[in-house]
């Protein structure tokens, strides 16, 4: 019974002993109810905040493969392409999926 009712521990980053039942409720009413996923994946939410990246003055680049993120001090500075070109910002925002942005960590 325990295992069945520590299914859901992994969606919310702790410990069955450590997570309060409520948390465990709320995750398991959720999945009861059916979960939510975007009409057309989760590339239509990166698609939703383009006009906001370039409302305040970002670049936002597509369908260009990325073949490294470029680290100054500790933290991401820029992505360098396959294709050579190299693109440095305060911020850089990755809509290929963790799988894929880690495949570029240095």
């Amino acid at each position: 019974m325990k295992a069945i009712l520590s299914i859901y521990v992994g969606y919310y980053g702790t410990l069955t002993n450590d997570s309060p039942f409520l948390v465990h409720a709320a995750t398991a009413n959720h999945y009861f109810h059916g979960s939510y996923f975007p009409i057309g994946g989760s590339k239509v939410i990166a698609e939703g905040l383009l006009g906001r990246v370039i409302e305040n003055g970002g670049n936002v680049i597509v369908e260009a493969e990325a073949e490294k993120l470029i680290f100054y001090d500790g933290k991401i500075c820029g992505v360098r392409l396959k294709s050579g070109e190299n693109f440095y910002a305060d911020r850089v925002v990755s809509a290929m999926g963790v799988k894929n942005s880690l495949k570029i960590l240095p």
